[in-house]
């Protein structure tokens, strides 16, 4: 069954997190959680009562041109390990598009950890974007919540330190969905460190 995380779940989602993404340090998970996750942007795929697989589709706004869209970003996207090979994230990657086509998000986008994983988004809907252009023309744009954390807080294994923003050009492996079909096509997007 798919449904909305709630404050019960938290600490199985917190384990499942450290087993699925076991080199993230308890600083950066605690950080997370206290200061980043909400019941209300996570799916979760229950069994027998239980979490064993989620996501969440954390609400950003786009500039795309001279344009402003809104996007989901599908982050922490896990399977129990005891769990996996049974369809729970097709059916979680399902829900959220249908969840974030309800509140009007334009595009959904992720970056898979892994490269095999490209191969899976692609099945559904996803495609690769290609490098940045410079300066960039589409970009994610950070929310007052996010920038008030990122100037107040120091991720010491990420060496990241923002006082202002940095336009930094790389190559990444961010996948983007187009969940509007009436939404501008876009084949680049800037993520900067993905806390912007």
């Amino acid at each position: 069954m798919i449904r909305y995380a709630k404050d019960t779940d938290r600490e199985v989602l917190m384990q499942m997190w450290d087993k699925c993404f076991h080199e993230e340090t308890d600083y950066y998970l605690n950080f997370y959680f206290d200061n980043f996750y909400s019941n209300e942007e996570t799916l979760v795929c229950e069994e027998n009562g239980q979490p064993v697989a989620s996501l969440q589709m954390i609400p950003y706004r786009l500039q795309i041109g001279d344009s402003i869209s809104q996007g989901g970003y599908i982050f922490s996207a896990m399977t129990h390990p005891d769990h996996r090979k049974k369809g729970y994230m097709a059916q979680l990657l399902q829900a959220s598009f249908d969840e974030m086509i309800k509140k009007g998000y334009d595009y959904t986008f992720l970056i898979p950890e892994k490269k095999w994983l490209v191969r899976m988004y692609e099945k559904y809907g996803f495609h690769l974007l290609k490098p940045n252009p410079q300066p960039p023309v589409n970009k994610v744009l950070k929310s007052p919540k996010q920038w008030e954390l990122i100037k107040q807080n120091h991720f010491d294994d990420y060496k990241v330190w923002l006082k202002e923003e940095i336009y930094v050009p790389k190559e990444h492996k961010g996948m983007i969905k187009r969940l509007n079909p009436n939404a501008e096509e876009i084949t680049t997007l800037y993520m900067g460190m993905m806390l912007d």
